[in-house]
Order: structure tokens, then C-alpha cells, then sequence
């Protein structure tokens, strides 16, 4: 399936000013607009609103990132019990199979290999670890008890618990990392809303083509002027190592708005950082380099009057 891509040029925030703004206009203008085109009547205007309100609900990129960073800490955590209780375990399996072939071939049944690939986050071997522990567990713990003076009876199921809690933050935290689906989504919503924008304002430039001043309410860019002011907006990005989160200093950054060709350079201090001068608000590409890293690129959008922030970790 083809990437779903933005047919606005501005911010998403500025996309749903813009379409409350023209909603706005339309609705002033009603009683002339219906005589124009029968369809502009009070429940077109509700249901356009009701559109653009949908379009704004819809997670953003930010939202899932957060979403997914905080349950990628809860992951850790989980990830940690889940190999603590596998520890123990171990050393349950070693107390009753004291000879070391039989014990390294009982911790592979017992999810050994997972354990070893689990690494630096990988959630899917924990998992996969989880599971091999618990069809072990369910096949042996008779065994492993030895008669109540080794593993306890109530071990087993404490690692279930243990392992139940990680797949479920686990789970979640697959759908918050989905931006892409999710992302093509709302892009296409927006897509909708700004279409049917720009398609009121048509009208409206064509029912005041001789009201200059009142056609200019139906101007896509005279409405983004008054939401955006030119220079009225600066970024500051942070540029980290992605393993130790350490600053990348000195790593070089070119900006360029979606619809421009003038780029800006910029370079992050000893702090991984560095605020931009004054921006035009709008959607910005960015591309991130730094020796020994890989390129990192994006979009980022800049609002009007803010000073955006943006955190980019590379990786090797």
C-alpha cells in the first residue's frame, strides 16, 4: 500500500485553524452562500466542523512516540522480572540436574537461547523466553519441586503473572509503535478535511469574485497569514547517542520547509543542542549527520509562536 502523504504545505495545528477559520467565514456568510449552493446550509457547516474535530482527535507521531516511550520503561521493568525469575529457574533446574550436559540441555528447554538474545531491548525474546519457561515449567515442575525442597509450589505460578503483565504492556506497546498505519490515517483524514477547505473556499472566491474584500475570507493563504505570521517561530533540537543517550556534539543539522528550497545549517553545541533563529511557521525536513552515525531524517512541524522542540537519538 502506497505512503499516504500530506497535501498541506503548513502544520497540522495550523491545518485545523485553518479549517475552523474557514468554517467560520463560511458560517458568517451562510444565508448568501445557500443561495450560491444549496448544499451550504447550517448542518454542512456542523458536519464539516465535525470532520475537522475527528481529524484533530487522531494520535500524532508525538503522541504515540510518548505513548511508546513510556511503555518502553514499563517493558524494561517487566523485562527485568521476567529474566530475574528465569535466574531462579536456572538455579532450580541446576539443583536437580547437577551435571552440567543435562543442565545446559534442560535451560534450553527452559528458554536458554532467548535468554541470551534478549539483549539491548529486544522485547520479542523476552517473549519467546517467557514462553519456553512457562511449557517448561508446566512439564517439570513436579521435578523441580523435589518433594517441596527445592522449587516452591508457588513459583510457577508467579512466573505466569510475571509473564502475563509483560505481554500485556507489551502489547501495547506494538500498537503505540505503529506510526505508520496510524500516521497514514490521520495524514488521510487531514487530507479530507484541507480538500473540502480548499473546495469552500473555491466557492466562496467564486460567489465574491467582485468583493475583493470578502473573497479574501475564502483565501487558503490569506487565512494561514493571519494563523501564521512569517518569523514568528524557532526550533530547538537535541541531538543524542541513541545506547548511552550522550550528547552528539557538533552534529550538523540542514532544515528546509516543505515549501522551500532555502535550507537553514545548523550545528548542536557541547550540549547536543541548539535553538534556530527566527522560523516561518510550517512543516519542516530535517537530515541529522554525525560521524560514525547513520543519517537521521523526518519531518518536523513548527508552530506559530513557539519554540518547537524536537529530540533525535542516532544510531550506528
Amino acid at each position: 500500500m502506497a505512503e499516504e502523504l500530506a497535501k498541506y504545505n503548513c502544520t497540522m495545528k495550523a491545518l485545523y485553524s485553518g479549517c475552523e477559520t474557514m468554517a467560520d467565514n463560511l458560517e458568517a456568510k451562510l444565508a448568501e452562500m445557500v443561495l450560491f449552493k444549496p448544499k451550504y446550509t447550517a448542518a454542512f457547516v456542523t458536519a464539516f466542523r465535525a470532520k475537522v474535530a475527528l481529524a484533530k482527535a487522531m494520535p500524532d507521531d508525538q503522541a504515540r512516540g510518548a505513548a511508546a516511550e513510556t511503555f518502553g520503561v514499563d517493558l524494561r521493568n517487566n523485562a527485568d522480572s521476567s529474566m530475574g525469575k528465569w535466574q531462579d529457574l536456572k538455579l532450580y533446574i541446576n539443583e536437580i540436574f547437577p551435571d552440567k550436559i543435562q543442565q545446559k540441555a534442560q535451560q534450553e528447554a527452559a528458554g536458554l537461547k532467548h535468554y541470551g538474545e534478549i539483549g539491548n531491548n529486544n522485547w520479542e525474546a523476552v517473549a519467546d523466553m517467557n514462553t519456553s519457561a512457562k511449557n517448561y515449567l508446566a512439564a517439570n515442575a513436579v521435578a523441580l519441586s523435589n518433594g517441596g525442597m527445592n522449587m516452591p509450589g508457588t513459583f510457577a505460578a508467579s512466573f505466569t503473572t510475571a509473564s502475563d503483565a509483560f505481554d500485556l504492556i507489551y502489547g501495547k506497546f506494538k500498537v503505540a509503535e505503529q506510526t505508520a498505519v496510524l500516521t497514514g490515517q490521520k495524514v488521510k483524514a487531514n487530507n479530507i478535511i484541507y480538500a473540502e477547505a480548499i473546495a469552500i473556499g473555491l466557492d466562496g472566491q467564486g460567489k465574491y469574485r467582485t468583493d475583493p474584500d470578502t473573497a479574501k475570507l475564502f483565501v487558503w493563504d490569506s487565512i494561514q497569514l493571519l494563523i501564521n505570521p512569517p518569523g514568528s517561530s524557532t526550533l530547538t533540537p537535541k541531538v543524542l547517542l541513541d545506547e548511552t543517550g550522550a550528547p552528539a556534539a557538533g552534529a550538523k543539522m540542514i532544515l528546509q520547509k516543505v515549501d522551500s528550497n532555502v535550507q537553514i545549517a545548523l550545528q548542536m553545541g557541547d550540549d547536543g543542542k541548539i535553538k534556530s533563529g527566527a522560523l516561518d511557521p510550517g512543516r519542516y525536513k530535517y537530515l541529522v549527520d554525525y560521524p560514525g552515525r547513520k543519517q537521521a531524517t523526518g519531518l518536523k512541524d513548527v508552530d506559530a509562536g513557539t519554540d518547537a522542540r524536537l529530540e533525535i537519538r542516532l544510531v550506528v
